[in-house]
């Protein structure tokens, strides 16, 4: 697994950030934002730590800060919890889903994906020795891991192991997956309220902070199906007995409590945009990610936000129409779209992050794929910001790629 971390060194300096690309640009080396973030996503691929080694010398050649690491969806929870002990027996022992409800894949190469991986073994969690191991190796390239545990919807594999956390009805069979609900089949994807799912969130809390030094903590906070709760008389006696008027208080009540243990740990938290309707304390993160709505709800929000936009940055889209080497979701996102990218001028958005969601990939040689070359597109316009142009920039860009594939 060392021989990526060798090619690169073998390189010379990045042509695309950093000092030898000041030069070749002929401006001053100076990055336009200390966030400058990759999501990896361990939940719907679990990674190996050597993999994840080989993609922190990849992100310190390209100055990245910071690696959002996506620890917990419904395809799988991949961290201990103190107390908990079936996540690491049951939450994190899954088989690959078929991500069926996707709308936003070519139907047809979805059922190729299919036939070849959903049902394949996808299990896996990481000890503390393997998160130190990471650590160690982030903190040695100067980057930050902020870990994800998305809260409180994507909860299906936790639920899983623990039913007591999910929908009351489900368990007790006075409903059923997939009975429509508001027009939507009903899935037991979201924590519910009670003291058993709030006591877990606490405990959760305090193993992400046990794990992991950083500051900030992302708690997820998106595509919660408030639809659900609205529409369970459990749900809906609940909000009656604590004054709370729908969907979105309950989304709140969770938040608040992931937030106070944080608080109470000495940390912050980042949350999804769609978390900004649950009344944000001054210091929480927005990670702007909704296209046509995530930017402008992170803006009008007062507090610190990233630049995380589907439209421009999910590099699981595929790279143009017919691309056919990997399943990338709808729309494309090109390299020229990165290229020309102008970012908000708002004083308070405090960095860029490329996000490289991992439903549709299994192994290793489909990131690439989908990664190159605009992940390099993508790193030099987050170190740059706005500052240089597209038609200086593209040579660069396309000048690494050739070093690199040679």
């Amino acid at each position: 697994m060392a021989i990526l971390r060798q090619r690169l060194n073998s390189l010379g300096p990045s042509l695309v950030t950093g000092p030898e690309a000041a030069k070749r640009l002929g401006i001053e080396d100076c990055a336009a934002y200390p966030w400058r973030g990759y999501l990896l996503d361990s939940s719907r691929t679990f990674w190996p730590v050597d993999t994840i080694i080989d993609l922190l010398a990849l992100l310190h050649r390209y100055h990245f800060t910071r690696l959002h690491w996506h620890l917990t969806d419904n395809s799988g929870w991949r961290i201990p919890v103190k107390g908990y002990p079936r996540v690491a027996e049951v939450a994190s022992s899954r088989r690959r889903m078929d991500f069926d409800e996707y709308t936003n894949v070519d139907r047809d190469r979805l059922a190729m994906y299919q036939h070849e991986w959903s049902g394949k073994d996808n299990s896996g969690c990481y000890t503390a020795q393997d998160i130190q191991r990471v650590l160690e190796v982030a903190e040695g390239y100067g980057i930050e891991v902020m870990p994800e545990v998305d809260l409180p919807g994507h909860a299906e594999a936790i639920i899983f192991a623990y039913p007591e956390l999910g929908n009351p009805e489900i368990a007790a069979g006075t409903a059923r997956l997939g009975d429509l609900v508001a027009g939507k089949p009903l899935r037991n994807n979201l924590l519910w309220p009670s003291s058993e799912a709030f006591e877990f969130v606490d405990a959760v809390v305090d193993s992400v902070c046990d794990l992991f030094p950083a500051s900030v903590i992302h708690i997820g906070g998106d595509e919660c199906d408030m639809e659900f709760w609205n529409g369970s008389t459990y749900a809906r006696e609940w909000m009656k007995d604590h004054g709370v008027r729908d969907g979105a208080g309950i989304q709140k009540a969770f938040t608040d409590v992931a937030r106070r243990r944080l608080n109470e740990r000495g940390r912050s938290c980042a949350v999804w945009d769609e978390a900004v309707a649950t009344e944000l304390r001054e210091n929480d993160v927005v990670c702007a990610w909704r296209e046509h709505q995530g930017v402008d709800v992170a803006r009008k929000s007062g507090n610190p936000w990233v630049f995380y936009d589907a439209d421009y940055l999910y590099l699981n889209r595929e790279p143009f129409e017919g691309f056919t080497e990997a399943l990338g979701m709808e729309p494309p996102v090109p390299v020229d779209r990165i290229l020309d990218l102008q970012f908000p001028t708002d004083p308070q958005m405090v960095g860029v992050n490329v996000s490289l969601w991992c439903e549709f990939i299994p192994v290793v040689e489909d990131a690439t794929r989908l990664l190159f070359p605009r992940i390099l597109a993508a790193a030099a316009r987050a170190y740059w910001g706005n500052s240089v142009s597209r038609d200086d920039l593209e040579p660069l860009v396309y000048e690494e790629w050739g070093r690199l594939s040679a």
